[in-house]
């Protein structure tokens, strides 16, 4: 079978995108290894940048106060229904107002980082910016635990049956308790269903199915390089790369993968000129033997398909110094693809 992305490459290719993306994911194969290697690249862009010059300052600038550590801090922790059977977070989930949250750690020390997105981390900063100006005159009273509307909806996900949930925000402290009969803690109710609907989101959504994991650390090593890759000033020195790690070239069209199921996550923008050759083989060989250590353990059973986007429909940004997705809500609701074929489940 063709692969796709020599059409793309074609200059002449007059496919429509409706006809582009179903060959696309015909491509696809239910190996999650042949995932791995999904759009290798028959099109290689290169792209000349610059170092931006700065200029010296005549004058000290003033020494600006700043504080110390993040403006606010939740960390989840949860009870699980059955003892013997672990649960989501039952090692803890933790996010800050930089955006990042950690899994662990887990009785052996290992850990599992990432970041929010650029608006979940503005709607958690939105939650805590209300929870300060509503609790900034008074201290609000306790709320017993007993509210069963809000226990009709409590979480089932994951084994869990209770949550601690402890947050510090702006030099004050609160401890919230979720249970399946209500809250209870000193935060009103409104306030603590909330801010706990976008914690399960985010800890649903990002906590991986099996922690402590040994594959699951081992992609962590060989993601630990895309940090520096990703360092940015502004938006243009920013582009999409393809599944071989090259940089996508602004209008050509391919396939930017966001979800490539397995433990490896995909690196979905960096730096243009900090992409060196040299760098693309280091991460490739890293990924490969990654994929020979872990074997079908690299595959993440809870993945419901490959997940992706058209290169050319939106541009990735700047964003706190990282080359990032601009919004995850717009690629889920306008450019995101998610391809028909299942992961092969273990």
């Amino acid at each position: 079978m063709p692969q796709p992305k020599n059409l793309l490459c074609d200059p002449n290719n007059s496919l429509n995108r409706s006809e582009w993306i179903k060959r696309t994911h015909l491509w696809n194969t239910v190996s999650v290894f042949a995932s791995i290697a999904l759009l290798t690249g028959a099109c290689t862009q290169k792209s000349n940048g610059s170092n931006p010059t700065q200029t010296g300052a005549t004058e000290a600038a003033p020494q600006v106060q700043t504080p110390a550590g993040p403006e606010w801090r939740v960390t989840w922790l949860s009870q699980c229904a059955d003892a013997e059977i672990p649960c989501l977070a039952s090692f803890g989930f933790q996010v800050d107002s930089s955006g990042q949250w950690q899994v662990g750690p887990a009785t052996n020390g290992q850990t599992y980082q990432g970041e929010l997105s650029i608006s979940e981390r503005q709607t958690l900063a939105e939650v805590f910016k209300s929870l300060r100006d509503d609790t900034s005159t008074q201290e609000p009273s306790s709320v017993p635990c007993a509210n069963p509307e809000l226990a009709e909806s409590w979480l089932t996900v994951g084994g869990i049956q209770s949550a601690q949930i402890n947050l510090q925000f702006f030099g004050k402290k609160q401890d919230i308790e979720r249970n399946q009969t209500g809250f209870c803690g000193s935060l009103p109710t409104s306030q603590a269903e909330k801010l706990t609907q976008q914690l399960s989101t985010l800890l649903t959504q990002y906590h991986p199915s099996t922690f402590p994991d040994e594959c699951l650390n081992r992609a962590q090593e060989v993601e630990a390089a895309y940090d520096s890759l990703r360092s940015c000033e502004k938006d243009q020195d920013c582009s999409w790369l393809d599944s071989t790690f090259h940089p996508i070239g602004e209008e050509e069209l391919q396939f930017v993968m966001t979800d490539a199921c397995t433990k490896l996550r995909p690196l979905v923008a960096a730096n243009t000129v900090r992409v060196t050759e040299s760098i693309i083989e280091s991460l490739q060989s890293a990924r490969a033997q990654l994929v020979e250590t872990c074997g079908s353990s690299i595959a993440r059973v809870d993945c419901e398909g490959i997940m992706g986007f058209e290169s050319t429909l939106i541009r990735p940004v700047c964003d706190l110094g990282k080359c990032k997705l601009p919004s995850i809500e717009e690629t889920q609701t306008r450019y995101r693809v998610r391809s028909p074929l299942k992961t092969v489940r273990r």
